[in-house]
């Protein structure tokens, strides 16, 4: 018996949210002082275990065997190749580094394997450190959403000294990222006041800090860093919206990256939910000024699509999972009006 019952269907009604046990702010190497197990399955980006390799050495206990490594997203095939991977030792946790599709993977095989998971992310943004949440790919190119409380990473390290590298545009898309989870969790149809005040928070920090975004980077990535786990646990109470319905159905598609693509439709999807619903007026008119600011201010160049079969792409789109959650139901016609404004 579980004192939380996921699988009764009222359970999603709930206003209730999950946390990890542990978010930690500072140096990731003073975090490994304090464990008294250093044994660990590493889940990782190649590109951040190259450059991080020598300094999870020094401490965590691994040999090469003892980590996974991929580019792109997590598919089904990748989490067997991973699952397979660790079932050959045993481990004391898993370690998780890099960005949200590592974590993800890494959320997968904690639920698989009921490990303890100790994740650092290295982009802002994505909010799967903080959410219940997973992303895997079938082998149809579909994303399949995993949901559970056991998905949930145990301790989050946020270390600002990762982020120090990311190009400026990069940062800029990851801002969206943020905004997209805070400003739909925001209107979601499941927000309740625990999902209002992070996401309402998450906004304040990131349009406050703007000024500073160029003058002050090194204080501003802490920020984005706080911002991104309070949009997150927004997202994880509340859910998004319809943004992230057109994400999950045209990134695949053009192979345009999540974050991206979120980019590209919230300021329209924010602008056609105050026209057309109750809750879109919580989202405050300085909130959509600044989305053209952050472009302009982190060099964003505007995406322009080349798009085929667009009335099954929109009813894919009025279909899609986030947009259930959205504060109205939008028209096919609605969404290819958006889509239009777009194409090349």
């Amino acid at each position: 018996m579980s004192v939380i019952n996921q699988t009764n269907r009222l359970f999603g009604m709930l206003k209730k949210g999950f946390f990890p046990r542990m978010i930690l702010l500072g140096p990731l190497q003073n975090y490994l002082k304090t464990l008294d197990k250093k044994d660990c399955f590493i889940v990782a980006s190649k590109t951040v275990l190259e450059a991080k390799k020598e300094m999870l050495k020094a401490g965590l206990e691994f040999e090469d065997e003892d980590v996974f490594t991929f580019q792109g997203e997590p598919t089904n095939i990748i989490l067997e190749d991973c699952m397979t991977a660790y079932s050959k030792k045993t481990y004391s946790f898993i370690f998780a580094i890099g960005g949200g599709s590592v974590i993800d993977l890494a959320k997968a095989l904690k639920s698989k394997t009921s490990s303890e998971l100790v994740v650092v992310p290295t982009t802002p943004g994505t909010g799967s450190e903080v959410t219940t949440f997973a992303i895997i790919t079938d082998e149809n190119n579909v994303k399949q959403v995993l949901n559970g409380e056991e998905l949930m990473p145990d301790a989050v390290i946020l270390d600002k000294t990762f982020l120090m590298s990311l190009p400026k545009e990069t940062l800029g898309v990851m801002i969206f990222d943020i905004l997209g989870h805070a400003m739909e969790a925001r209107v979601s149809k499941f927000s309740n006041p625990f999902s209002d005040n992070f996401a309402e928070q998450a906004i304040r920090i990131i349009m406050r800090g703007l000024g500073n975004a160029v003058l002050d980077k090194e204080e501003y990535l802490e920020q984005i860093q706080i911002a991104g786990v309070l949009a997150g646990s927004a997202q994880g109470i509340a859910y998004t919206g319809l943004a992230h319905g057109f994400a999950h159905q045209i990134g695949p598609v053009l192979k345009i990256g999540h974050a991206k693509a979120v980019s590209i439709f919230l300021k329209d999807v924010m602008e056609l939910n105050i026209a057309n619903s109750e809750a879109g007026k919580k989202i405050k008119k300085g909130w959509i000024d600044n989305l053209d600011k952050i472009y302009s201010l982190f060099g964003l160049e505007k995406v322009q699509l080349k798009l085929e079969n667009k009335d099954e792409l929109a009813e894919k789109i009025q279909k899609d999972i986030c947009t259930r959650t959205n504060p109205f139901r939008p028209t096919p016609d609605q969404i290819l009006e958006i889509l239009n404004k777009h194409e090349i």
